[in-house]
C-alpha cells in the first residue's frame, strides 16, 4: 500500500511540476465489454453473464525539456467478478526521462514480458491477457521498479529491469531484447528471481499483406505454454484461428471474427473449447481505444 501511495503522490508531483512549464496532459482508454456464455461439462445448463475482460482508462503526459522528453504514466484497471460486479485496480503509475536513444523508467511498471511479449500480440479479445496461456507464470505489473531501454536504430531495442522491495538481499532482475519492423517483431525475456530458476519467455510475429503468423512460448527448465495465431484479413472483417498447449498436453482451440468499425472500434464474436475438459465458451462485444 506504501509502494502504491508513492507511487501516485510522485507521479502526480511530476505532472504538476511539468504543467507549469506547458505540458501535454491526454487522456487514454481501452475499454471493453461483452455478453459470454460459458459451457462446462460439470454443468447441465450454460452460463450467461456480462464481462469487461480488459478495460483499462487513465491518463498520460509529455514534455520536451533540453532536447530530452519527459513523461508519465497513470493508469486503472476495471475487472468484473463472477457475480458481474466491477471492481478498480490501479495498474500502472511511473515517469520516464528519454534523452537520446536511451530512456529510463521508474515507478509501478509493467514487467517485461507484458512490455515486449503480450503487448504487441493480438491474441483474443475475450479472455483477460488476450487469452495467452504464458501469461499466468508471469506478473503484468511490478510495484516498484527501475527500467533502462535503449535504442539501436529504428529496428533493435534492449531493456533491463530490476525490482526493488524492503528487505531483499538480492534484487530480481530481468531483461529483454526485440527485432521490431514493419514486416513483424521478435522478442525474447529473461527473469531470474532469487531461488527460482531462469525464466524465458520468446514472440514471434510476421505480418503480410492480407495475413499474419503470431506465436509465443515460455520455458521455465521445461516448456510452460505455448500459443500459435492465424489472422487473415483481406478487407475490414479480420478472422483469426488460433491453438495452444501446455506442458502438460492440455490444449484449446479458438476462432474469431472481427470487423474493424473504425481505427478505434472493433465489434469482435469469439468461440473458444478447452479440449481436456470440453468446456466451450462463446462471446460477443466490441473494444474501443483512445
Amino acid at each position: 500500500m506504501a509502494a502504491r501511495i508513492f507511487s501516485i503522490v510522485g507521479l502526480s508531483a511530476g505532472l504538476a511540476l511539468t504543467h507549469a512549464y506547458g505540458v501535454e496532459v491526454q487522456p487514454t482508454a481501452d475499454l471493453q465489454v461483452q455478453a459470454q456464455y460459458l459451457k462446462t461439462t460439470a454443468e447441465d445448463s450454460g452460463d450467461w453473464s456480462v464481462q469487461m475482460p480488459h478495460s483499462e482508462f487513465g491518463v498520460s503526459a509529455v514534455e520536451m525539456i533540453d532536447g530530452g522528453r519527459f513523461s508519465g504514466r497513470l493508469s486503472f484497471l476495471a475487472e468484473t467478478s463472477p457475480n458481474s460486479s466491477v471492481t478498480l485496480s490501479q495498474r500502472l503509475a511511473f515517469l520516464s526521462w528519454q534523452q537520446g536513444f536511451i530512456s529510463l523508467s521508474a515507478g509501478q511498471l509493467p514487467t517485461l514480458e507484458y512490455s515486449y511479449l503480450e503487448s504487441g500480440f493480438e491474441g483474443l479479445y475475450s479472455l483477460p491477457s488476450r487469452g495467452i496461456g504464458l501469461s499466468q507464470h508471469y506478473a503484468e505489473n511490478e510495484q516498484q521498479a527501475v527500467r533502462v531501454e535503449a535504442r539501436s536504430g529504428d529496428y533493435l531495442v534492449w531493456a533491463g529491469q530490476w525490482v526493488l522491495a524492503e528487505g531483499q538481499g538480492e534484487l530480481p532482475w530481468h531483461t529483454a531484447g526485440a527485432l521490431q519492423t514493419p514486416e513483424g517483431h521478435i522478442a525474447l525475456t529473461y527473469r531470474k528471481a532469487p531461488g527460482e530458476p531462469a525464466f524465458w519467455g520468446n514472440e514471434i510475429t510476421w505480418k503480410g499483406a492480407e495475413a499474419e503468423l503470431s506465436a509465443i512460448w515460455g520455458f521455465q527448465e521445461e516448456l510452460l505454454e505455448w500459443d500459435l495465431f492465424v489472422s487473415f484479413q483481406p478487407q475490414a472483417l479480420r478472422t483469426t484461428v488460433g491453438y495452444g498447449a501446455s506442458g502438460d498436453d492440455a490444449s484449446r482451440w479458438s476462432l474469431g471474427l472481427y470487423q474493424i468499425l473504425s481505427p478505434a472500434v472493433t465489434s469482435y464474436s469469439e468461440l473458444i473449447r478447452w479440449t481436456e475438459s470440453d468446456d466451450w465458451h462463446w462471446s460477443a462485444g466490441f473494444n474501443m481505444t483512445f
